[in-house]
C-alpha cells in the first residue's frame, strides 16, 4: 500500500505541475471572469444610460399623451421645443423624443433617438397610444364608453398550445425556463467532461510512454509490480482531477457568497434560479461524470503502454478517442433532438452514456429507471474494462516490439 502512494503521488505532481494542468485550471476561470464582469458591466452601463426622453409638441389630447409616455420612460418636461429636443439628443442629456403634430383633428406622433441609444422599445407604449385613438375615435362617433369597451372587448379567444411528452409517451407539464436551464447544466457537464478526458488521458498515457522509452519503466518496475504502477498512476491522475473539481467548487462557492447577485440588473420578473430543483439531473450526471472520466482513463493508461515514445502515445490512444469524440458529437446533437431514437438507442451505449444521458434527463426524454440503469451499464462496462487493462498492462508495459496494436492486444490477452 505504501508503494502504491508513492506512486500515486509522483504521479499526482507530475500531473498537476505540468502546463496543461494549469492552462485546464486557469482557462475557465478566467473566461468565467471575463464574461462575468463584462456582463456586469455592460448591464450596470445599459441600466445607467441616460433613459430621459422628451416630449414636444401641441394636442387636445396632450395630457393623455403624456401620461402613457411619462408611465414607460422618465420624462423630461423642461424640454419644450425642437430646438432644444435636437440640442439635448446631440449632447446626449436624452436618449430620444416625441414630436406631437396635430392638424384637422388627425394625431401624428413621430419618435427621433439617438442610433447608440439603448433599446427603446415602442411596443407597450405604440399599444396604448392605439388605445386611446380608438377611444377617441369612438368619442368623436358619438359611443359611450361601454359602448367603445365593448368593441374592444371580442369574443375570441385565440391562443398556443404547446404540449411536452414524457419517456413513456405521457403528457407532461414542463416549465421551459427550467428546461432550457437544465440543457445549460447537462452542456456544461458534457462539455467539461470532454475536455478533462481528453485532458488527463493524455497526460496518463504520455507519461507512460515516456518512462517506458527511457527505460526509467524498468527501475519502477524492479522497486514495485506493474499493478502497483498501474493503479498508482490512475490514483493520482484521478486527485489531479478531484484537485481540479476542488478548486472550482471553491471559487463557486467564494463567487456564490460575495458576487452581489441581488444588485444584477435584471430585467423585472427575471429571477436566478436555484440549482437545488435541478437535482435529477445533477446527482446522475455527477456519477456519469466519475465513471466517465476513470474509464477513459483507464484506457489511456492501458494504451499508453503499447508505445515507447512520448510523441506516440497520441497516435496510440486513437482508437479510444473516436469513440470519445462521436459520443460527444452525438450528445450535442441530442441537445436539439432528445426524443430521437438514435439518441435513445446510443445513450444506452457506456462509451456514448455520460455525453448523451444528460441531455436526455434535461429534456424529459429519460425515466429514473434509464438514468440508472445506463448508469449501472457503464459501471459494469468500466469493471470489464479495468479488467482487461490491467491483464494488458502487465504484458506491455515492458514490451518493445513494433508490432501492430493489435497484435500487441492478442499477444497480452492471449499469450
Amino acid at each position: 500500500m505504501r508503494k502504491l502512494w508513492v506512486v500515486a503521488k509522483d504521479a499526482y505532481l507530475q500531473t498537476v505541475k505540468s502546463l496543461s494542468f494549469v492552462i485546464l485550471l486557469l482557462l475557465p476561470i478566467i473566461i468565467g471572469a471575463v464574461i462575468a464582469v463584462i456582463s456586469f458591466f455592460a448591464a450596470a452601463s445599459a441600466m445607467n444610460t441616460n433613459r430621459d426622453v422628451a416630449l414636444i409638441g401641441e394636442s387636445a389630447h396632450y395630457e393623455e399623451i403624456q401620461k402613457i409616455i411619462g408611465d414607460n420612460w422618465k420624462l423630461n418636461t423642461e424640454i419644450t421645443t425642437q430646438e432644444e429636443a435636437e440640442k439635448s439628443l446631440r449632447e446626449d442629456d436624452i436618449s430620444g423624443y416625441y414630436q406631437i403634430n396635430e392638424s384637422d383633428g388627425n394625431v401624428q406622433i413621430r419618435f427621433i433617438n439617438r442610433n447608440d441609444s439603448p433599446d427603446m422599445s415602442q411596443t407597450k407604449i405604440q399599444s396604448e397610444l392605439h388605445d386611446l385613438e380608438r377611444r377617441e375615435s369612438g368619442k368623436s362617433l358619438g359611443l359611450t364608453e361601454e359602448e367603445i369597451a365593448q368593441i374592444d372587448k371580442s369574443d375570441w379567444n385565440i391562443e398556443t398550445v404547446t404540449k411536452t411528452y414524457g419517456p413513456e409517451g405521457e403528457e407532461s407539464t414542463v416549465d421551459l425556463s427550467r428546461k432550457y436551464i437544465g440543457l445549460g447544466i447537462a452542456y456544461v457537464v458534457v462539455f467539461g467532461m470532454f475536455m478533462f478526458i481528453t485532458n488527463y488521458a493524455s497526460i496518463i498515457a504520455t507519461n507512460i510512454a515516456q518512462e517506458k522509452g527511457t527505460h526509467i519503466m524498468e527501475i519502477l518496475l524492479s522497486c514495485s509490480s506493474p499493478m502497483t504502477q498501474f493503479f498508482g498512476k490512475i490514483l493520482g491522475v484521478s486527485l489531479a482531477i478531484f484537485t481540479q473539481i476542488a478548486i472550482y467548487s471553491i471559487v463557486g462557492v467564494i463567487t456564490i457568497l460575495t458576487f452581489p447577485f441581488d444588485n444584477l440588473p435584471l430585467p423585472e420578473g427575471v429571477a436566478i434560479p436555484s440549482l437545488g430543483g435541478f437535482t435529477g439531473l445533477i446527482i446522475p450526471a455527477v456519477f456519469m461524470f466519475i465513471i466517465g472520466c476513470f474509464t477513459y482513463i483507464v484506457l489511456a493508461a492501458m494504451f499508453g503502454s503499447f508505445v515507447s515514445k512520448a510523441e506516440d502515445a497520441q497516435k496510440a490512444m486513437t482508437p479510444m478517442m473516436i469513440p470519445l469524440i462521436a459520443g460527444f458529437y452525438i450528445g450535442m446533437f441530442s441537445l436539439n433532438s432528445p426524443q430521437a431514437l438514435f439518441v435513445k438507442v446510443t445513450s444506452f451505449i457506456p462509451f456514448f452514456t455520460p455525453f448523451i444521458m444528460p441531455f436526455r434527463i434535461a429534456g424529459g426524454t429519460a425515466s429514473q429507471v434509464e438514468v440508472w440503469l445506463s448508469i449501472l451499464g457503464m459501471v459494469l462496462f468500466a469493471v470489464l474494462v479495468l479488467f482487461l487493462s490491467m491483464k494488458i498492462y502487465k504484458k506491455s508495459v515492458l514490451d518493445y516490439d513494433d508490432s501492430s496494436l493489435f497484435a500487441k492486444v492478442r499477444r497480452a490477452l492471449w499469450g
